[in-house]
C-alpha cells in the first residue's frame, strides 16, 4: 500500500528502538537521518511483505529483471518499458512469490492475512500522558467484535520458538508491538471504547523451505514492553523540554577484565608457579 508514511512526522518504533539500544543522542540521529542504515536488500524485503499481504499489488508493482546488473542501457530500457514497476532479480522475485504462498496457505497465518480489515495501515496519534506525536504503519489489523488482532510479518532465521524469542528481543519486536498496540487502541477510541487487542508475529523463514509460525505475545511480554515504551517516551519528553540529547556516557569509564578472560589468566598463573 502506497501512502505518505515516510513523509509524515511522529515518533516511530524505529526511533524508540534506537533509544532503547543506545541513548537520546542515538534517538535524535535516527529521527534526523531516516535513511541511515537502509540497504539495497530493503527492496526485496518490501517485495516479500507485498507478496504476503497484497498479492494482487505484488503482481502489478513488481517484476523479474533478468539482466546481470541494475544499471546501463538495458536496465534503463527495462525501466522505460515497465513504468511504476520495481525490478527484482529473478531469484528475489521467485523467493518473494514462494514466501507469499507459504504464508497465505498456512492454516493459521493465511486466515489472519486474508481476513484483515487494514493492511499496512498508517495511523498517527498523541501518546498519553506525554502528548507526544506518534506514528505507526501496522502490517495487519483485524477486528472481530470487541477484539482486535494486531499482526506483524517478520522474517526469521528459524521458526524454533526459542530462536524467535532471541531474535525478537535482539531486534526490539516486543517494543515495536507495544508502540503499535498503543496506536491501535487510539484508532478504536480507547479509553472511551475499551477493546481487547491480541498481538501476533507472523514469522516466516527467510531461507527455503520458508516454514511459517504464528507467535502470540503473552500478556506478560506485552506488559513489560508497554512499561518500556512509556519509559522511553518519558525520556524523549524530558529531552524535548531541556533541548539536550545526551549520549550514553557523561563521565569516564573503567575497563575491567572480561569474565571470559579470567580462566585464561588462572591457567597462565598456574603455569608460572
Amino acid at each position: 500500500m502506497t501512502d505518505n508514511y515516510f513523509s509524515r512526522s511522529g515518533i516511530r518504533a524505529t526511533h524508540l528502538k534506537a533509544l532503547a539500544k543506545g541513548s537520546p543522542l542515538h534517538y535524535r540521529h535516527s529521527v534526523d537521518n531516516p535513511q541511515a542504515g537502509r540497504t539495497a536488500s530493503r527492496t526485496a524485503l518490501q517485495a516479500n511483505h507485498c507478496a504476503i499481504l497484497e498479492p494482487d499489488r505484488f503482481a502489478t508493482d513488481y517484476a523479474a529483471w533478468t539482466g546481470k546488473t541494475r544499471r546501463g542501457k538495458a536496465w534503463e530500457q527495462w525501466q522505460a518499458d515497465h513504468p511504476g514497476v520495481t525490478g527484482l532479480s529473478a531469484r528475489e522475485h521467485a523467493e518473494a512469490t514462494r514466501i507469499g504462498e507459504a504464508v497465505r496457505s498456512h492454516p493459521v497465518a493465511g486466515p489472519m492475512v486474508c481476513g484483515a480489515q487494514y493492511i499496512e495501515h498508517t495511523h498517527s496519534w498523541q501518546h498519553l500522558p506525554t502528548f507526544l506525536p506518534c506514528l505507526m504503519r501496522a502490517d495487519l489489523i483485524k477486528e472481530t467484535g470487541q477484539r482486535v488482532l494486531l499482526g506483524d510479518v517478520k522474517a526469521v532465521e528459524s521458526t524454533d520458538i526459542k530462536a524467535i524469542t532471541r531474535q525478537a528481543y535482539r531486534l526490539g519486536w516486543p517494543l515495536q508491538m507495544a508502540h503499535y498496540r498503543d496506536g491501535v487502541q487510539d484508532m478504536y477510541g480507547y479509553p472511551v471504547r475499551p477493546i481487547e487487542t491480541s498481538v501476533a508475529l507472523i514469522c516466516v523463514e527467510s531461507s527455503a523451505p520458508h516454514d511459517v509460525a504464528v507467535v502470540f505475545l503473552s500478556d506478560e511480554v506485552m506488559e513489560h514492553a508497554a512499561a518500556e515504551h512509556s519509559r522511553l517516551l518519558r525520556i524523549i519528553e524530558r529531552c524535548r523540554q531541556s533541548g539536550v540529547w545526551p549520549g550514553r556516557h557523561l563521565s569516564a569509564e573503567v575497563m575491567d577484565l572480561p569474565p571470559w578472560l579470567e580462566p585464561q589468566l588462572m591457567d597462565s598463573r598456574g603455569a608460572e608457579q
